[in-house]
């Protein structure tokens, strides 16, 4: 995700050029502005003396066009940034738009009036008057009419060519939006009496209305929109809904609540994707076929405007909280038969591993999401991990064995058994021993080039984890005998017993091997010192807990619960913050840099959050319960393990990734005043230390 920061509060737009290579954005703060949409780089700034309203591209990227406050339309060429008309009205200017060809451009104003005008010259042709503010404008898609909406409760439709008034749509409210169909033969319009309504475009007959709820704040329509194949209608409403709609018949799909007004609704290009803009701070992505939540995507404020690029691939965002945001939406899915338990990337990010209840662990390419291998257990697998070096894969199966197998093959190198289902397995630091743990009361430590089983690990009930320490002379144990364990991996002797009131669920050293945390079905979190084996600190959970980790600088620590939440600790003091889910939080991890926690659950959603301040980035969503999140080893990517047979695969661009490649392109840092234009109250610093 890159974000566009303006000095006050981003204006109700945000555009793609055509070819998706620039994002505009219009501000409160009396500027537009030009970004380079794959870095997030500034190109330029366009000032008006008043708010920006709407800003677009000509269909040939070589035109802007502002909308503003100051009375005025302005039109720049969008290579320099040049101003090189002024389009003048009486009042605040809402929306400007070319037509389909470029040669001319529609304004519309709260003088009363739409104007069109010759792109070439910026010479006025015609006035098309309404009896109240204008406050959308439209071409059709052949550009031989002009449709526009306005506060006097009427939309009309006028010639292009001649400025001719051809009928007039009545609504019982100002009509906020007006849109074509993309054959042209339908008009939809969007009003404050609660409806949107299709109209054939020839006649001017009113088809149908889409009723939203008229209970709340008279339900509101303030977008309407075409699907690209023009079978399918979206609006969006003050009801705090989305719809769906059947644009032959009119019947609804489906609805999507928000927790506030949702202020904008788009397609994206193929059709397949819905995106809203609300009132509550998100904007949401959805399955237009089946309506299901994909994406929520977190602003600190309202967001007003969603955008899809031509491609289909970002999405752009506008916000009341002075930003407007890029954001990727590739996602691709890793398919098994039956529930996905575990997933992790090789040491180079090349390579996902999948382990499965359908008794496969499987191997795929990172980058192409292509299936490379599957590796075949007699019974479910319940983990799956790469050896230091990449070179070798371990699973754990219900099938009594764990194996190992040779990474770029996908052969089978030994088979390490058990008396029981094994739970969990783990590689030394220099890979030259394999741990497991099985529900035969036991923990093994094994060559891991040979199936030489070195020392049996004894406990008193199931072991449902194991973990090395990181200079690898130790391993620690999780069981159902209510106690963790530290044992010396060269004589097998037990050291020291680490003491709960329920199951240990899962333990976890920390970066330098000081300190083991474990997680218990007693509702706590408890952090011991590795050398005596003496009690730290308690975290406390209103559940039990799934999981713990320490961040990779060692400083904090994160756990998961079935309390739906998973908490942030510092591990100086004990304190925490809270990140909440809708159901159990089965897993927790930080990015490999530690700004960021993922955390998956049974809401059937994986959630990103920023480690400094809690707050929420973004959702992945799945069908099922999620088991497990991962980030790649450069944090780029994430990877979701799902009840819904799927693993899937996410990009996670943030906005130091963008400024770390535009260091790449600038030759200097902002100047003081710049950055005060630009970024607002935010202290003043050189985001590249190294330029000037």
């Amino acid at each position: 995700m890159s974000s566009f920061r303006h000095f006050n509060c981003v204006s109700p737009n945000v555009v793609f050029s055509s070819n998706g290579k620039y994002v505009a954005t219009a501000s409160r703060g009396n500027t537009s502005c030009i970004w380079d949409a794959a870095t997030g780089e500034q190109i330029f700034v366009l000032s008006h003396d008043g708010q920006v309203n709407d800003i677009n591209f000509s269909s040939d990227g070589k035109y802007i066009a502002t909308a503003s406050n100051d009375n005025t339309s302005c039109v720049w060429d969008a290579v320099t940034g040049k101003k090189i008309f002024v389009l003048n009205h009486t009042g605040a200017v809402a929306d400007v738009v070319f037509s389909p060809d470029g040669k001319y451009i529609a304004t519309v104003s709260y003088d009363n009036t739409a104007r069109l005008w010759d792109t070439a010259t910026g010479k006025q042709i015609f006035v098309l008057s309404h009896d109240g503010p204008v406050n959308d404008v439209v071409f059709s898609p052949d550009g031989k009419y002009v449709a526009t909406a306005s506060d006097d409760n009427t939309a009309r439709l006028w010639n292009a060519y001649t400025g001719e008034q051809i009928f007039v749509l009545n609504h019982d409210g100002l009509v906020y939006n007006v849109v074509f169909s993309p054959d042209g033969k339908y008009i939809a319009t969007a009003s404050f009496d609660s409806t949107a309504c299709v109209w054939n475009a020839y006649t001017g007959e009113q088809i149908f209305a889409l009723k939203h709820d008229s209970l709340t704040y008279n339900g509101e329509v303030k977008s309407v929109v075409f699907s690209p194949d023009g079978k399918y209608i979206a609006t969006a409403s003050n009801d705090n809904t989305a719809r769906l709609w059947n644009a032959y018949t009119g019947e609804q799909i489906f609805v999507r609540q928000h927790s506030n007004w949702v202020n904008d609704v788009v397609f994206s290009p193929d059709g397949k994707y819905i995106a809203t803009a609300s009132g509550d701070n998100t904007s949401r992505v959805y399955d237009a076929f089946k309506g299901k939540l994909i994406f929520v995507l977190n602003h600190d404020d309202w967001v007003k405007n969603v955008v899809f690029s031509p491609d289909g691939k970002y999405i752009a965002t506008a916000s009341g909280d002075k930003t407007a945001r890029l954001w990727d939406t590739a996602t691709e899915v890793l398919n098994h038969n039956d529930t996905v338990n575990n997933v992790v990337f090789s040491p180079d990010g090349k390579y996902i591993a999948t382990a499965s209840d359908d008794n496969t662990a499987r191997l795929w390419n990172a980058y192409t999401d292509k299936e490379i291998f599957v590796l075949s257990h007699d019974a479910l697998v319940a983990d799956v991990v790469f050896s230091p070096d990449g070179k070798y894969i371990a699973t754990a199966s219900y099938d009594n064995t764990s194996r190992v197998w040779n990474a770029a093959t996908g052969k089978q190198i030994t088979v390490l058994n058990h008396d029981g289902w094994v739970t969990s397995v783990a590689f030394s630091s220099d890979g030259k021993y394999v741990a497991t743990a099985s529900l035969d009361n036991t923990a093994r430590i094994w060559n891991a080039s040979t199936d030489e089983q070195i020392f049996v690990l004894n406990h008193s009930n199931w072991v449902k984890k194991v973990a090395f320490s990181p200079d690898g002379k130790y391993i620690a144990t999780a069981s159902c005998d209510n106690t963790s364990r530290l044992w010396d991996v060269s004589t097998g002797k037990e050291i020291f017993v680490l003491s709960h009131d329920d199951w240990v669920n899962n333990v976890a050293f920390s970066p330098d091997g000081k300190y083991i945390v474990t997680a218990s079905g007693d509702n706590t979190s408890c952090v011991w010192n590795a050398s005596t084996g003496k009690q730290i600190f308690v975290l406390s959970h209103d559940g039990p807990v799934n999981d713990v980790v320490f961040s990779p600088d060692g400083k904090y620590i994160a756990t998961a619960s079935k309390d739906n939440t998973a908490r942030i600790w510092d591990a100086a003091t004990g304190k925490a913050f809270v990140l909440s889910h809708d159901g159990w939080v089965n897993d927790v991890v930080f990015s490999p840099d530690g700004k960021y926690i993922a955390t998956a659950s049974n809401d059937h959603k994986a959630r990103i959050w920023d480690a400094a301040t809690g707050k929420q980035a973004f959702v992945l969503s799945h069908d099922g319960w999620v088991n497990d999140v991962v980030f790649s080893p450069d944090r780029k990517y994430i990877a979701t393990a799902s009840a819904d047979s799927t693993a899937r695969l996410w990009t996670c661009s943030t906005k130091e990734d963008l400024i770390n490649e535009a260091s790449n392109r600038l030759t200097r840092n902002l100047l003081p005043e710049e950055w005060e234009e630009y970024m607002g109250d935010e202290p003043y610093h050189k985001t590249f230390p190294n330029l000037p």
